[in-house]
């Protein structure tokens, strides 16, 4: 199937059939300057703890909207949950402990 859509794609060129073969074959898409700071603003909310609604309403989009961001984000750096895609982008450097700067500690008991 993919490689049927790969030879519609090539004759095309439908955009639409580009975001299908990047999810169906887990290839990134490439990202304007714009998307990539989308992307980090997300997963830095993401990172804090947010749900998909708090950070819609954070950054003026719909929960679904997230929604999509977030499983097309999950998708491209092969993770398996939202969890997983802030810990990676924490690690890789994408995004900076959101916690870093909090004046008090908190302690869980």
């Amino acid at each position: 199937m993919v490689d049927k859509l790969r030879m519609i794609y090539e004759k095309t060129g439908d955009k639409h059939l580009e975001k299908i073969l990047a999810c169906r074959t887990r290839k990134l898409l490439p990202l304007d300057e714009r998307q990539k700071q989308r992307d980090v603003q997300i997963i830095t909310l993401l990172a804090e703890g947010l749900t998909n609604e708090e950070i819609g309403k954070k950054i003026n989009l719909s929960n679904r909207t997230i929604g999509t961001y977030v499983s097309e984000m999950i998708l491209r750096h092969d993770c398996k949950s939202r969890t997983g895609l802030a810990v990676k982008a924490l690690a890789e450097g994408i995004i900076t402990n959101p916690f870093a700067s909090m004046k008090t500690k908190r302690t869980l008991f």
